[in-house]
């Protein structure tokens, strides 16, 4: 949902690709999230095989109702590091985010 709530109209392939997520975890996740009625999904205008993905607006609401509220426990948890030690922070999980990607299997 936070994908999704960010930009609209992706495929399950790039939710996946903006996500630690494969492409199975992303399908069980969609597939529950549009029997909650959260997520919808249509066919792409020039390509009926993809299937673009967005929020209805109850997954909308609850996207609206907790992204404040994350953003607030991170600036938070994150005000404990001086702004130094924050890039350093943001440097190295980009760092190991790069690396985790290049050990996740790749599924086609």
């Amino acid at each position: 949902m936070a994908v999704l709530g960010g930009t609209s109209g992706l495929s399950a392939r790039e939710v996946a690709e903006r996500t630690a997520m494969d492409k199975v975890q992303v399908s069980r996740a969609i597939e529950s999230l549009m029997r909650a009625r959260r997520v919808q999904r249509e066919a792409d205008a020039s390509d009926g095989r993809v299937m673009r993905l967005s929020l209805t607006p109850k997954g909308r609401a609850i996207y609206d109702e907790v992204v404040p509220l994350a953003l607030h426990l991170e600036e938070t948890l994150l005000s404990a590091l001086a702004r130094d030690e924050r890039r350093t922070l943001e440097m190295l999980l980009d760092r190991l985010s790069r690396q985790a990607r290049l050990l996740a299997p790749r599924s086609q």
